[in-house]
């Protein structure tokens, strides 16, 4: 591993604080919410509205003609692409997000740190939850993440 390598890994590790490590599960349920409300927009029914357009046939290809068309209603169509698209580029920025979170989380050589962020960040447990599975204290788990923190923050 190359020294800008190195470099670009701790810009990343710089990037994902507490704060961001603790919006991991609300990204995933948004993350969740888009996919349905994406799902709703593409079944939804456009009106559709007869309309004429002009092309050519196979078996005379420079002759133009006029042919009737059954179409979606093109100022609906177009505002639900929009808002599909839209959704879209939210979800992929949030995946992003999570990507980012789960590969600090992943880069993590210490079993014992890994597993404690993954059950509080990934999981969702509380602090309480941990300090009962580990035999500690809801303090002495806070400490031991922000002491973590501390040291990977360049």
């Amino acid at each position: 591993m190359n020294v800008a390598m190195v470099q670009q890994i701790a810009r990343k590790r710089c990037n994902v604080g507490k704060e961001e490590l603790s919006k991991y599960i609300t990204y995933k349920k948004r993350t969740e919410k888009l996919q349905n409300d994406i799902a709703e927009l593409e079944e939804q029914d456009i009106e559709t509205v007869a309309g004429k357009v002009k092309g050519s046939m196979k078996e005379h290809p420079y002759t133009e003609r006029r042919f009737s068309v059954q179409m979606e209603l093109p100022e609906e169509a177009e505002r639900i692409c929009k808002q599909i698209a839209k959704k879209k580029q939210e979800m992929e920025e949030l995946e992003a997000r999570m990507r980012e979170i789960e590969h600090f989380i992943d880069d993590n050589d210490d079993v014992y740190m890994k597993s404690i962020f993954e059950y509080r960040y990934l999981e969702g447990m509380s602090t309480e939850e941990l300090a009962k599975k580990y035999g500690y204290t809801k303090g002495r788990i806070s400490q031991i993440v922000s002491n973590y923190l501390k040291k990977t923050i360049i």
